[in-house]
């Protein structure tokens, strides 16, 4: 195994997953500039999934790591660590068949939100009939875990094939058109909805991720879990816990907000608020835990 501009390659050059993952600003950088790229795809005539999933992902990958690097230099943060190009390349591996497949199947037609809320599980049928290509074998594997640890989410959407897409909303399948209504065209007095409406975005800070990929690594390496499986949707009981004490963790040292910890950690409010109350049940019972939290927390404020 060697090393080559920051991706690590077998014996025959052939880059290999390590798992690393990306913060939070980094990732929504990367999974914005992948969708961009796939309409470009589209847009210069590549329509099948097959030949865009044949495109060359290190132009895609130096444009994600120069997009970064562009808005660290407007941050003017010295305090982070340079961007991992393992890690983007990893990332859109995984991520650009959700945004495909959301085009495939039309989800838009009828659900709202971005392609991250997108499930596939990579043995459905008509998925492995598009022929999509991974770099690496792993990326299925997160997207199985991702569509199987939130298949029943009311805010996730998994549309296997475009049958089941006509007999959820009742008549044939079609892709939407992108033209303006007709109804809106040339009549200034007709206004789309909410387009006046500006939402709003609760901010995490910098110094609030420093804290989370802080937590995340003590924890991981107290417990001996991989980012993979820690992150993911695993329920080991080891893994549970050591997550339980991560939130737990992050919280009380971050005082930030539910939704911003529920954001970071990618589980739902009910989720977060259960984990820390837990840890708060078992700190009243257990030293040896209390102890644990304590070494941890200062490990990660050193």
């Amino acid at each position: 195994m060697s090393v080559v501009d920051g991706i690590e390659t077998d014996e025959m050059g052939k880059p290999i997953f390590v798992g690393e993952s990306l913060s939070l600003k980094d990732r929504t950088i990367v999974r914005s500039a992948t969708t961009n790229w796939l309409k470009e795809c589209m847009a210069n005539g590549l329509k099948d999934a097959s030949t865009i999933s044949s495109q060359k992902r290190f132009p895609l990958m130096r444009r994600c790591l120069n997009k970064i690097q562009s808005e660290r230099d407007k941050a003017d943060d010295t305090t982070l660590e340079p961007c991992s190009p393992q890690a983007v390349l990893e990332e859109i591996d995984f991520y650009p068949p959700k945004s495909f497949w959301r085009f495939y199947m039309n989800i838009d037609e009828f659900k709202s939100g971005s392609a991250a809320n997108t499930l596939i599980d990579p043995e459905w049928p008509e998925f492995i009939k598009i022929n999509w290509h991974f770099m690496f074998e792993e990326s299925k594997s997160r997207l199985y875990n991702d569509y199987a640890g939130h298949c029943n989410s009311k805010h996730r959407y998994a549309i296997s094939s475009r049958e089941e897409w006509s007999r959820i909303n009742g008549k044939p399948f079609r892709i939407k058109s992108k033209e303006t209504s007709p109804a809106l065209k040339g009549n200034p007095k007709i206004r789309r909805p909410n387009s006046n409406i500006k939402k709003s975005k609760a901010s995490i800070s910098q110094q609030n991720e420093l804290i989370f990929h802080r937590t995340v690594k003590a924890v991981q390496d107290a417990y001996g879990i991989p980012s993979m499986e820690f992150l993911g949707p695993s329920r080991s009981r080891r893994c549970v816990q050591a997550r339980n004490i991560s939130i737990f963790l992050y919280k009380k040292l971050s005082g930030d907000t539910m939704s911003n910890t529920g954001k970071l950690f990618e589980r739902d409010h009910t989720t977060i608020i259960h984990s820390i109350e837990k840890i708060k049940d078992q700190l009243k019972e257990d030293e040896e835990l209390h102890d644990r939290i304590n070494g941890l927390s200062q490990m990660i404020q050193k």
